[in-house]
């Protein structure tokens, strides 16, 4: 059985025979489940490519490369329910701009585009209605957002724990989860409840829509991670401090990446990097460093750190 299937990847698959015209024997197929649908279940959605098709169809969407060795046809009209045991060898994974691509014309197949809506005056008045409710409700949301975020900028550590509290109840958006989750670690580790804090930073990263680990929200969920980590278990908080150092690095987001490591540094009791760091962030022309705190700020933070290790 084939480990750790992802979203956008091709493998082959030996399609067995179904129905009249649909595609049969050996062939690629793309993998269209959502992240959190391959975690969890055995039956996955797949769209099959090949390269015998001639007819010109607008379901079918070209594709060439990606592990493929012709130019082939992605069969969006051809979604299949397969088990993860079918797969059989991993060939490639196609790119986020095709993927855009693959999207388009499998929602212009089920009709999912908005111009394809042929609603009544009823049916608007109902629509109109209901995002009204949805918006009003998500206007709510974001008023408790503003007051976490605002109590936790006020050291109201406590308070921003029950008011993310709310927020969960308040709703089921990812989002919002997400949020409210992540200010109860960060709130949790500025009154030293790490044990809370590693949780509510696990909680976090089940809420993240599809794991991008380019997006901010994945990114912040980890560095919790590893700050929580670093009390319990240094070796797993090195090893998230080196996958974030690697992520800014793609990201070329260097002043993120600097503290990263200059974190990395302290939990390998490095002084010689540390002393590295800081002087690299003294030669910097930024005033605004990280998190847009002030360079001068963040300065001395790093030269706090490195004297509590030292004792200098």
């Amino acid at each position: 059985m084939i480990a750790n299937v992802c979203r956008n990847e091709i493998f082959m698959v030996e399609f067995k025979k179904s129905y009249k015209y649909c595609i049969e024997g050996l062939h690629p197929c793309i993998v269209v489940s959502s992240f959190k649908h391959l975690l969890k279940n055995e039956l996955i959605q797949v769209l099959p490519i090949t390269s015998n098709c001639t007819k010109i169809c607008k379901s079918h969407c070209p594709i060439e490369g990606f592990g493929l060795d012709k130019d082939s046809k992605i069969q969006c009209e051809q979604m299949l329910t397969i088990n993860k045991l079918d797969l059989k060898q991993r060939i490639g994974k196609v790119g986020n701009i095709k993927m855009l691509e693959i999207n388009t014309v499998l929602k212009a197949h089920l009709q999912l585009d908005n111009k394809f809506k042929n609603l009544q005056s009823e049916d608007l008045e109902e629509l109109f209605l209901d995002g009204e409710r949805k918006l009003e409700s998500k206007r709510e949301l974001n008023i408790l957002k503003c007051k976490i975020k605002l109590t936790y900028y006020e050291l109201k550590f406590e308070e921003c724990i029950k008011l993310s509290d709310e927020l969960i109840g308040k709703t089921k958006i990812n989002e919002f989860l997400w949020f409210a989750n992540y200010s109860k670690s960060i709130s949790y580790m500025k009154i030293n409840e790490i044990g809370n804090a590693l949780i509510s930073a696990k909680l976090s990263l089940k809420f993240i829509d599809e794991v991008d680990v380019y997006s901010q929200c994945y990114t912040s969920s980890m560095f919790c991670l590893a700050r929580c980590y670093a009390d319990i278990d240094k070796k797993k908080a090195c090893a998230i401090y080196k996958t974030l150092s690697g992520i800014y690095r793609e990201l070329t987001n260097d002043r993120f990446r600097l503290s990263i490591l200059f974190n990395l540094a302290k939990l390998q009791n490095n002084f010689n990097a540390m002393k590295r760091l800081i002087t690299i962030v003294e030669n910097t022309e930024d005033t605004i460093w990280y998190r847009n705190e002030e360079k001068e700020e963040f300065l001395q933070n790093m030269k706090f750190e490195l004297s509590t290790l030292t004792g200098i």
